[in-house]
């Protein structure tokens, strides 16, 4: 199901496949502090600190 966002130009919409590569993990390092994106087993993505 797809959401129809409202966004500005200054918006920009990454997919999601873009970041996570065919992979299930990744690492985001955001000033200084490390996060974890992970896809689970329904498809459904999870952001941890």
């Amino acid at each position: 199901m797809k959401k129809n966002f409202d966004t500005d130009k200054q918006t920009k919409i990454i997919n999601s496949k873009a970041l996570l590569e065919n992979r299930s993990l990744v690492y985001i390092e955001h000033e200084g502090q490390m996060y974890t994106l992970r896809m689970t087993k329904e498809r459904k993505l999870l952001l941890t600190k």
